[in-house]
């Protein structure tokens, strides 16, 4: 009677790979592993155990030999899994891999975030940035309360919104070199926040908010942001067009509170961008809101800048 376990090499994982999000689209995710047996000659079965569950075969297999087989999406909940490779002789021995691999699958297109796990148990990620990597095109990422200590580079065109909103949900810039903003925004079509679902956003760099490059389609929306000290909310750089500036409150102490940059500073036009329902509270040594955009909209704001400026 073979009573002698079978294994899996050491290596595993070579599929799937940790923190990788694995879409509906893509099909069924891969699984690479080498299994082991110790009675060369008894048939295998390769496989895998899910999230603690039962053994799932995933096609016969060769000791020694890299099995390529494939972990099933149908039915498969969207989030975070947890999977260690299994095999399995004729005799019923069976063996799992030393360690599991933890990876997201996605079929709504949403990334969830929580920093400590307790409002979203067993998030997708902890932190902003790592599902600002993973994102692709058009994806949500839905942030649940907590402080979030990051410089935060979106540099696709995405959605970020919080859960709750922005009295429980902040962005605590860090003041990395490479970036010149809590939040810096590097792409086109970007949403940052809608009303109720927004965040506190603390500056750091240059600005609580900074838009780098010529953009464009810019929504920002039932955010606070706090200016850098004595720099700035929300700054751009020239070349902006259609942005929608609705619904946030801009404070703090700055040298300009708000600043769209536009033909007269920098010799790149900025056109429509619109600043609708905002507060601009706190001190300036220069305006509560500089713009440079032509054919913009500002109407419906609240001015109660301590500044020698209002717009």
């Amino acid at each position: 009677v073979d009573t002698q376990l079978p294994s899996v090499a050491e290596e595993f994982p070579n599929d799937p790979d940790a923190d990788t999000v694995y879409r509906d689209e893509g099909g069924d995710i891969p699984l690479k592993f080498t299994p082991l047996d110790p009675a060369p000659g008894t048939p295998l079965t390769c496989g895998y155990k899910l999230d603690g569950e039962n053994f799932v075969p995933a096609g016969s297999c060769t000791n020694e030999a890299l099995f390529n087989g494939f972990i099933e999406i149908a039915g498969l909940l969207d989030g975070r899994h947890s999977v260690v490779a299994a095999v399995r002789d004729s005799a019923g021995n069976e063996g799992v891999s030393d360690g599991a691999v933890s990876f997201i699958f996605d079929n709504d297109q949403i990334l969830r975030v929580d920093d400590d796990g307790i409002q979203f148990p067993n998030p997708d990620f902890d932190n902003i940035s790592d599902a600002v990597e993973a994102a692709i095109a058009n994806d949500t990422i839905l942030v649940f309360d907590g402080t979030y200590g990051e410089d935060v580079n979106i540099d696709k065109t995405l959605t970020l919104r919080s859960e709750n909103g922005a009295t429980v949900t902040t962005i605590q810039g860090q003041n990395a070199a490479s970036l010149l903003g809590a939040v810096t925004i590097n792409a086109d079509d970007v949403t940052v926040g809608e009303v109720g679902h927004g965040f506190t956003i603390n500056g750091v760099g240059q600005a609580g908010v900074y838009v780098q490059g010529s953009r464009t389609g810019l929504s920002l929306a039932g955010n606070t942001v706090e200016a850098a000290d004595n720099k700035n909310a929300f700054l751009t750089e020239g070349g902006q067009s259609d942005f929608t500036i609705s619904a946030n409150t801009f404070q703090g102490d700055a040298s300009q509170l708000v600043y769209v940059n536009g033909q007269a500073s920098v010799a790149t036009p900025s056109t429509n961008v619109d600043f609708t329902g905002n507060i601009f509270a706190g001190t300036a040594t220069g305006p509560a809101l500089g713009q440079e955009a032509a054919d913009s909209t500002i109407e419906d704001n609240i001015f109660t800048t301590a500044t020698p400026w209002a717009v």
